[in-house]
């Protein structure tokens, strides 16, 4: 990702990335989903602009949030949808929103969807840590 940083010179900014949260995770799947988020965060975000990824752990959980300083979604993304979104990509699918919430939703989390005033998307994933969760539905 790092050549589209460059092409947009972007910032990006990482807080709390010292813990090393005990989570039992499908690393590829979580992956794709946090670097599709990312993806759309850089191309949602105004040239020069800042993107912040921020990793906090409290007892039971650990919460991920990509916040840019987009125009903000153009729709309100819901879990459980696997329709795909609008999409302003030449080549996108509109799928990475609700592929997000499947991987989320598989490893027990949530994520939300934030409009940031004026400006943005917040976007949180809050996973749970220590024992394996399974969610087949």
């Amino acid at each position: 990702m790092q050549s589209k940083f460059e092409e947009k010179e972007l910032h990006l900014k990482r807080s709390g990335w010292k813990a090393d949260p005990d989570l039992y995770i499908d690393v590829d799947l979580l992956e794709q989903a946090i670097y599709g988020l990312t993806l759309n965060a850089i191309e949602a975000s105004p040239p020069g602009g800042e993107i912040t990824l921020t990793i906090e752990s409290s007892t039971g959980s650990v919460n991920l949030t990509i916040e840019d300083q987009g125009s903000g979604l153009a729709f309100d993304p819901k879990p459980g949808s696997l329709t795909p979104g609008p999409t302003t990509k030449r080549l996108g699918t509109g799928l990475g929103i609700p592929f997000a919430f499947k991987v989320c939703h598989a490893h027990g989390g949530t994520i939300k969807f934030v409009q940031n005033s004026p400006t943005g998307t917040r976007v949180h994933i809050d996973l749970p840590t220590g024992a394996p969760v399974v969610n087949e539905s």
